[in-house]
């Protein structure tokens, strides 16, 4: 959503979405998403309305020079690898960063308990904060190893949307 919608706008937003799927699929006992913790975003909207956190996975994506974001799969698709020196040699950088996941359950209390207590998952309400979005930066815009790995709690700068619907820049020669 804008920045410019009214206050509040995103809760209101999903619960609009709860009961849409509860009309069109009165089954559906949970809803699960993720916040985007490599954009700097812990989850403050579900944190507001009330869902119940489960932790984070590690994910990565890779950056241009430009700072234009490169997804994995990308990488993959059109290199058929994507291991540090193919990376490297490319002149990408490899940012690696921290994924929420949230949970809501549309269900019962006895069913929710019961979900709860078979879940691999510790679902709770300590929820993470800005200072939880960690990212760590390998080599530099120019492939040069030497610099290492480095951790920081400044997100990092990158441009275009990261939707990756059109082959980055670098790959035009592969194609």
């Amino acid at each position: 959503m804008l920045d410019s919608e009214p206050r509040n706008g995103e809760s209101h937003f999903l619960r609009l979405c709860r009961d849409y799927v509860c009309e069109r699929e009165p089954g559906r006992v949970v809803l699960f998403s993720w916040a985007d913790g490599m954009r700097g975003k812990p989850g403050y909207v579900y944190q507001a309305d009330n869902w119940l956190y489960g932790g984070f996975i590690r994910t990565e994506f890779y950056v241009t020079a430009e700072n234009e974001v490169v997804h994995p799969r990308q990488v993959t698709t059109r290199c058929g690898r994507r291991d540090a020196a193919l990376t490297r040699s490319l002149g990408l950088r490899r940012v690696r960063g921290r994924q929420f996941r949230y949970c809501h359950f549309l269900c019962n209390h006895a069913v929710r308990k019961r979900l709860l207590r078979e879940s691999p998952i510790p679902w709770s309400r300590a929820y993470p904060k800005k200072d939880d979005c960690v990212w760590t930066f390998e080599g530099t815009a120019g492939g040069d190893a030497a610099e290492g790995s480095r951790e920081s709690r400044e997100p990092p700068r990158f441009q275009g949307s990261g939707q990756f619907r059109h082959a980055a820049p670098l790959f035009a020669g592969l194609e």
